[in-house]
């Protein structure tokens, strides 16, 4: 049976990459590559948790950096603040990764050039 979504008994991702007008004109193995992307919210808290940014980053996640805790703590200088978003900025460019703002305290990072943040 087919219902308003599909066939039931057809795999949803199979189905998504049956033919180019479904994908856009993207191959079978570009679609698969892209989906292992993840989507995660991160609380900093501490400057010392940029090393496990980094390695977020480096396992494919796309950061939602909240840093509104951290700017409540006052246990640190700004200096020490905006030197490690240079450091993220850095390892981003190096990585092809991107940078945004949302906001007052959110930062959006994505992790290489195929997912992209437009400024």
């Amino acid at each position: 049976m087919v219902g308003l979504f599909g066939n039931k008994n057809q795999d949803k991702s199979e189905e998504i990459l049956d033919s180019p007008e479904k994908t856009l004109g993207f191959s079978r193995e570009s679609i698969k590559q892209y989906q292992s992307f993840l989507i995660q919210k991160f609380d900093l808290t501490s400057l010392s948790e940029i090393k496990d940014v980094k390695t977020k980053l480096m396992d494919r996640k796309i950061l939602i950096l909240n840093v509104k805790e951290l700017l409540k703590k006052k246990e640190f200088q700004v200096l020490e603040l905006k030197a490690a978003i240079d450091e993220l900025k850095s390892f981003l460019s190096k990585n092809g990764g991107s940078m945004g703002r949302i906001g007052e305290h959110i930062l959006i990072l994505t992790p290489n050039q195929h997912v992209r943040i437009s400024n």
